[in-house]
């Protein structure tokens, strides 16, 4: 006898073909630790022992930031602070999309669907998908879609919507 539960398989031409990732510069957890320590070396009433601690507890081998290793821990005013997301976020934007597109190895003009995220907000505008639009040579009306503020699950918001969209257009690029 047959089972009653059918599964809904995808169709065979339903799925995402490329994605892209990128990171700022990848310091260990002691370089972090050292530069953290130097920052804060005036500060008398810092706690070398706890962040010690947290660090070590993190279990990160590498972090990734985007500022050189003696900026990650100094005091920004909000115009150095936004200027700074506005060149980090967009080049590394930039730089996953076309790492992106050339795994994928189709034409940029055929792409439909932009799927763009930070796991902290960006705080500009236009946002960084219509610039990303713009940088890419895509077409004018591709379907944006920007995640910004979801920490660590913005990665798996924009595949699940990636997933949809394939799953809904076949011809979805």
């Amino acid at each position: 006898m047959a089972s009653s539960l059918m599964t809904n398989p995808l169709p065979p031409s339903s799925f995402v073909f490329s994605t892209g990732a990128a990171f700022g510069n990848h310091y260990t957890t002691k370089e972090v630790l050292e530069a953290l320590i130097k920052q804060q070396q005036e500060n008398d009433s810092f706690d070398v022992d706890f962040a010690s601690r947290v660090l070590d507890k993190c279990g990160f081998d590498f972090h990734s930031f985007a500022l050189p290793l003696d900026h990650i821990f100094r005091r920004f005013s909000r115009e150095e602070y936004l200027k700074l997301r506005r060149e980090q976020l967009v080049g590394l934007a930039e730089q996953a999309c076309r790492t992106a597109i050339d795994r994928w190895g189709g034409d940029g003009r055929d792409i439909t669907h932009l799927f763009w995220g930070t796991m902290t907000g960006a705080l500009d505008s236009p946002t960084i998908d219509v610039q990303l639009v713009k940088k890419l040579g895509l077409n004018m009306d591709v379907e944006r879609t920007s995640i910004e503020g979801m920490g660590c699950l913005t990665g798996f918001r924009l595949l699940n919507l990636a997933r949809q969209v394939s799953l809904s257009d076949p011809k979805a690029r």
